[in-house]
């Protein structure tokens, strides 16, 4: 028996919660397309194949299931293609009898842009999707509160919808516009965002400590039922963010980004610490990322 599944374990989140589940001594089996060194390696692009196929896949019986991984086509059957799959897969590990929690990594963008701190049970916060990516979102997280409230209501299912910055885990590959590290680099590199409006001086985000997320995640709940949470480790505003990486980060100017056009403050519900997103980066070892 595997005591943990790791569904997308070769992205950022999913690589740092391997890392904390070998520190804990968690047995551990990953699924993606990559392999990942130092685990367990199933290698399969669940996207293009039927699932059934994967013999492997439907004879482990974990104690945990973490669902981290999401398509990387923007092409809606595949993309369905790969939720069906997964779908599938945690149906027939639930049926085992050895499956206790499923983890899912959703995400704040449902939310609309507000000035005001959103929680996942809010009145008044309708959730909504407007690309495919938040729409296979939000339909896992209803796939997983019908199988909590009608299939298997003894397991544990949490969905947690997390923000579009993450931080506090530096990587020298991989990174997109989504990661703090991504943006430090662009700085170094003399690439700076203008602000040219009171808008655009007025737009933020929440963002999410990494380190302190996968710990959150290492520690399913086992109480049995379908939970719904906000994470988040604090909020800043791109034009204070600017100010403080070009300080830390002084380079000859090359040329200016276009400032994201958002303003999201999500409410943490997991009991996260609020960080200074400055300390954060002052504390971070970059020596090797400049």
């Amino acid at each position: 028996m595997t005591a943990s599944i790791v569904l997308g374990g070769s992205g950022y989140i999913g690589s740092n919660l391997l890392a904390q589940l070998s520190t804990d001594g968690v047995e551990t089996v990953q699924v993606s397309r990559r392999r990942v060194p130092g685990v367990g390696n199933i290698c399969v692009d669940l996207a293009s194949a039927d699932v059934e196929e994967f013999g492997d896949l439907f004879s482990l019986r974990p104690t945990t299931a973490y669902i981290l991984g999401r398509p990387t086509s923007t092409d809606f059957e595949e993309a369905n293609r790969y939720h069906y799959n997964v779908k599938r897969l945690v149906s027939h590990w639930a049926r085992s009898g050895h499956l206790r929690s499923v983890v899912f990594t959703s995400t704040s963008l449902v939310y609309p842009d507000s000035t005001d701190e959103v929680g996942a049970t809010s009145l008044g916060t309708v959730p909504r999707a407007t690309n495919l990516y938040e729409y296979s979102k939000l339909d896992f997280e209803a796939y997983l509160q019908f199988l909590a409230t009608a299939v298997h209501p003894d397991i544990a299912f949490a969905a947690y919808r997390i923000p579009i910055v993450f931080g506090g885990t530096y990587q020298a590959e991989g990174n997109t516009p989504q990661h703090l590290y991504w943006m430090i680099q662009q700085y170094l590199n003399g690439r700076t965002w203008k602000f040219d409006t009171a808008a655009e001086l007025s737009f933020g985000t929440s963002w999410l400590h990494l380190p302190d997320f996968v710990r959150e995640l290492s520690r399913p709940s086992r109480k049995p039922g379908f939970e719904l949470r906000n994470c988040a480790s604090g909020y800043f505003k791109f034009a204070d963010l600017h100010e403080i990486l070009s300080r830390l980060f002084p380079a000859a100017l090359i040329e200016h980004m276009p400032v994201n056009k958002c303003d999201m403050r999500i409410k943490d519900e997991c009991g996260m610490q609020m960080l200074d997103i400055e300390q954060v980066i002052r504390d971070q070892d970059l020596g090797h990322a400049q």
